[in-house]
């Protein structure tokens, strides 16, 4: 018999108490100080504005891929630390200023400590929810 090997079995309340008293993967990915580890709002803008033009300036003569690789690299640390933002400032098409506005909006409420991340979470999907989904077209029970 493997001495490394627990055999001892635990009650399904056991199991419940242990599993409520874990930290959440969303607790866990949302506990940190967005200023601290990052940059503040307006540096983000500044970021934004940079990359914009720096699309706007060469999208005629160079690659979108090769312009994304330049980026990823002239702006690392954005890139790495705001994959969502890069992606959305990114991505070939139109910019969605006012996304991006609701976003870093929402942002500052977390940082003024006016709403919690949660909460702020929970808002962002009632909002998104009732731009994007007709609910009209939805099975009524």
């Amino acid at each position: 018999m493997n001495p490394n090997i627990d055999f001892s079995y635990k009650s399904a309340d056991d199991i419940q108490r242990e599993l409520n008293t874990r930290p959440t993967k969303r607790s866990k990915t949302h506990d940190f100080d967005f200023v601290k580890d990052g940059l503040d709002t307006q540096n983000i803008r500044n970021t934004i504005k940079d990359i914009k033009l720096y699309i706007d300036n060469n999208k005629k003569t160079t690659d979108h891929e090769e312009i994304i690789s330049k980026l990823k690299l002239d702006f690392a640390f954005f890139a790495q630390r705001y994959p969502m933002l890069f992606a959305m400032v990114t991505k070939q098409g139109e910019f969605d200023s006012s996304s991006l506005e609701y976003f870093l909006n929402m942002r500052e409420k977390i940082i003024a400590n006016e709403l919690t991340s949660d909460e702020a979470s929970k808002q962002v999907g009632q909002d998104w929810f009732d731009k994007y989904v007709d609910t009209s077209k939805l099975n009524k029970k």
